[in-house]
């Protein structure tokens, strides 16, 4: 099989992603339109939205923006219709959406129990509700599709400044895994990208606070630097791509080579 460059394509394809408006989610929307999508974009902040939604029509694609709390069944419902009336279907879900406050932190005989569920809540069962949303969506319309979920490295590691967000990230990746063995045969694959340290605001907010060294962080990574938000677009627009069509299950590790960062 001779695998040509169109394989990356995103052309006529309708993508949806959680988080769109900063960081990671930001990133992988612009390189979602930047390969052709049209893209939904799904946050909580409304300003935010208008920003990313502009700049993805500066670059010629289609952008539904729409203010959603993605941990709770209704909103999630009804972006997803507003997507397939809008764009007029869903081909690519980016589960992006997640992280953790700085008061969220901690070791686990400090967290209290709504923290815990917080966490659990953004970081894990906002992934199972839209990924279950948009499977019956895609089946409706009978098309084959393309879910990415984002987990961590902190959840193939222990981490013990942070457990609750740990778990959840290994539970997303879990979770791909086994929506990936029952969606397979349907035409739908599901797969993850494991994150290593990436400069992101909510990066340097943690590393303010906590006053990590950059520079000794740095050292801890082989290819010698932070990651981007365009290091995960990348790997995501491969695996939202056809090039990606014999691949599910998985999950992609993008970390520069570092193992832990706890």
């Amino acid at each position: 099989m001779t695998v040509g460059w169109d394989l990356f394509s995103l052309k006529d394809k309708v993508a949806l992603v959680t988080g769109a408006g900063s960081g990671i989610g930001k990133g992988i929307s612009l390189g979602f339109a930047r390969a052709g999508a049209d893209v939904a974009l799904a946050d909580i902040n409304p300003e935010a939205l208008d920003v990313i939604g502009s700049e993805v029509r500066k670059i010629g694609c289609r952008a539904l923006t729409a203010v959603t709390d993605v941990t709770k069944s209704e909103p999630v419902a009804h972006l997803v219709r507003q997507t397939l009336e809008k764009l007029g279907g869903i081909n690519v879900l980016a589960n992006v959406v997640g992280g953790l406050s700085i008061e969220q932190r901690g070791p686990a005989l400090e967290l209290s129990e709504d923290s815990w569920d917080s966490v659990i809540r953004l970081n894990l069962k906002s992934v199972f509700l839209l990924s279950t949303a948009v499977a019956r969506a895609m089946m409706s319309q009978n098309t084959k599709g393309s879910i990415i979920n984002i987990g961590s490295i902190a959840g193939l590691t222990p981490y013990p400044g942070a457990p609750h967000y740990g778990v959840a990230k290994a539970g997303v990746m879990h979770l791909t895994k086994s929506l990936a063995a029952g969606w397979g045969a349907i035409g739908i694959r599901v797969n993850a990208i494991a994150p290593g340290a990436v400069d992101t605001s909510l990066f340097r907010q943690a590393e303010a606070f906590f006053h990590v060294d950059r520079e000794k962080l740095i050292e801890k990574i082989p290819l010698g630097r932070l990651g981007l938000p365009e290091d995960i677009a990348a790997a995501a627009v491969f695996l939202a791509s056809d090039a990606s069509a014999y691949v599910t299950g998985q999950t992609m590790i993008v970390n520069g080579g570092l193992e832990y960062f706890g």
